[in-house]
């Protein structure tokens, strides 16, 4: 089995985002005459809302900031906000993980502040807004379980954080014999990778199944995920720098334009 495409003249791009939200990026691969496999690697489930998401939406305006931290934490955010809320509480900051979540709030009229480069809690701690918070008070909007990074740091710097947890992530499982037909079918160029829990899962599927795991082209979003995959045991690492779709386009294109 070759489960190495790297040198194809049209390299074919694996997509590991869940379903639902790899579509303009496939369609922006495509157009830059890259074929694309999708492996879903994560499920995303709305969480009802009810219980203490409900409560603060409701009390959304005692909250001096909002905080998303990703695009689907903004997308289902928005929708529980906007049924409460005709029209966002003012004089509230609302910051964005980066580029592609603040666009989605944006879209809703608000004023958005989000790091320029790294995409992670520890950039957006960085942030200046986010320095000088003591005795204010921080909502936020994220999945079930994620990362405490970002509400340490709040604390630490003296502010009072509560989430608003509107979705859960599932892993989904591919059998042994899937993932080999799909090496085998669709070589892969480069397998993207945009987030520590598809990263773990796709390290299971692969560590079982696959002898030459170690030597498939993970192409993780950023130095954090690159640092898993390292400790995870991948060799064949290039980091992109970048979650957006742009940064993932652009990043591929000047890849792949080198290896030409």
């Amino acid at each position: 089995m070759n489960a190495i495409n790297e040198n194809a003249e049209v390299p074919c791009i694996w997509l590991t985002r869940p379903s639902g939200q790899f579509q303009q990026l496939s369609l922006g691969l495509e157009l830059r005459g890259f074929t694309v496999h999708a492996l879903p690697l994560l499920m995303i489930e709305p969480l009802p809302l009810n219980g203490v998401v409900l409560e603060v939406v409701k009390e959304l305006d005692r909250f001096d900031f909002v905080i998303f931290v990703s695009t689907n934490a903004a997308m289902l955010g928005i929708a529980a906000i906007t049924d409460w809320w005709p029209q966002f509480p003012a004089k509230q900051k609302y910051f964005a993980v980066g580029p592609s979540t603040a666009a989605l709030l944006e879209s809703h009229n608000l004023e958005v502040y989000y790091p320029e480069g790294a995409m992670n809690s520890e950039a957006l701690l960085a942030l200046p807004y986010l320095r000088d918070i003591r005795g204010k008070k921080v909502l936020i909007v994220r999945g079930r379980g994620g990362r405490e990074i970002l509400a340490k740091g709040l604390n630490a710097a003296g502010a009072s954080v509560q989430y608003a947890e509107v979705y859960e992530r599932h892993i989904k499982k591919y059998s042994c014999g899937e993932i080999i037909r799909r090496l085998a079918d669709h070589p892969p160029s480069a397998i993207v990778i945009s987030s520590g829990e598809a990263l773990q899962n796709f390290h299971q599927h692969v560590d079982s199944c696959v002898p030459q795991w170690k030597e498939l082209p993970l192409m993780p979003v950023s130095d954090r995920l690159f640092q898993i995959a390292k400790e995870l045991g991948f060799t064949n690492l290039y980091t992109l720098q970048g979650a957006s779709d742009d940064a993932i386009l652009e990043a591929l294109s000047r890849y792949f334009e080198k290896r030409r």
